[in-house]
């Protein structure tokens, strides 16, 4: 009888206990249950914040690290956010730890592209190449991987409502000229301006044959947000094993 008592003392505790809490205090629960995975890979990188190029200013050296570890969240994440731990060590440093089934040269590959993407036109004056559309101009998480009616693969980008106004006057003016695509430096697509564009969409597609693959990893560089610090990697390693660079 004692037993019987004790054991429903107990479930009646539990229903009181979680009778009191919100979706919102379950999920914020879960949040200290230890994820399953092992990382026993692990890159170090050092973060130093740059100048921004538009403002003039440098930002604080937190304010790039936490800026870092958001933008790394969000392409690494596409790999499987269970199998990848991102976190701050000390002042200017990150520890990105993977799971054994993690490819660190992928990761490495993926946390040094700067993710810069810039719409150029052709200067009358000088004939080069100038930037006249970059990252800021465009809505957050608006790139996008489709297939057109033939089955060839292409990135539609979305302005912003500044970069819509922009992207008008640029196309109005390059009616039958090339303007350029470019990220991180890499020329993508060199078309040219058909008629001007008022909706603020662009279409990219490629000469290069670029596979579908390589556009979806595009889209995740361009929706992640440009890097605003210089990376230094200083530490590769696996557990129990020395560090390499």
């Amino acid at each position: 009888m004692k037993k019987n008592f004790t054991i429903l003392l107990f479930f009646l505790f539990i229903f009181t206990a979680l009778s009191g809490c919100t979706s919102e205090n379950l999920t914020s629960l879960t949040e200290y249950i230890p994820r399953p995975t092992n990382y026993n890979k692990h890159i170090k990188v050092k973060i130093i914040p740059i100048q921004n190029q538009e403002t003039g200013k440098t930002p604080s050296t937190e304010e790039t690290i936490n800026q870092t570890i958001d933008v790394f969240e969000k392409r690494l994440n596409t790999i499987n956010k269970k199998n990848v731990l991102i976190k701050k060590e000390g002042e200017d440093q990150i520890i990105i730890s993977v799971s054994e089934n993690i490819d660190l040269e992928k990761v490495k590959e993926i946390i040094q592209q700067v993710g810069t993407l810039e719409l150029k036109e052709k200067d009358p004056k000088t004939n080069s190449w100038r930037t006249v559309l970059t990252n800021t101009d465009l809505k957050p998480n608006s790139a996008k991987t489709e297939i057109d009616q033939i089955g060839r693969p292409y990135l539609t980008i979305i302005f912003n409502d500044e970069g819509k106004v922009k992207f008008a006057e640029i196309t109005k003016r390059n009616i039958k000229k090339h303007v350029a695509i470019y990220i991180d430096k890499k020329e993508i697509s060199s078309p040219i301006v058909a008629s001007a564009i008022l909706n603020g969409e662009c279409q990219i597609s490629s000469s290069n044959n670029i596979t579908m693959e390589e556009f979806k990893n595009l889209e995740i560089l361009i929706n992640s947000g440009s890097l605003n610090a210089d990376i230094q990697i200083i530490d590769i390693n696996r557990d129990n094993e020395k560090g390499k660079k």
